[in-house]
């Protein structure tokens, strides 16, 4: 099987496909309306493939491709609290402190 990912902004979908014979499995806008991020595969072996929001703050979104659905086991919820640390709370701080030589 050849498999090929990536981000193809500069080329058609349509002459890789003519030059390489590979399929374009990705059928959904990965970047507003463009389909920038592309899988092409030789032979079909994913069953699933989705356009997700990227876990990272980017403009495009993820691909996801699998054969089978996974099943999800052991699954937990939880809720987490965080304090944001501000840089210049320390420097305050510190700005205080009097230091005797």
């Amino acid at each position: 099987m050849i498999l090929a990912v990536r981000d193809f902004n500069q080329l058609p979908g349509v002459d890789i496909v003519e030059c390489t014979g590979l399929l374009s499995i990705v059928t959904q806008p990965t970047r507003a309306v463009s389909y920038i991020d592309r899988i092409y595969i030789s032979s079909i072996v994913y069953s699933i493939v989705r356009v997700v929001k990227s876990l990272v703050r980017s403009d495009d979104n993820a691909v996801v491709a699998y054969a089978d659905r996974p099943q999800l086991t052991n699954k937990t919820v939880a809720q987490k609290t965080f304090r944001r640390i501000y840089l210049s709370l320390p420097a305050r701080c510190l700005s205080t402190v009097y230091i005797h030589n």
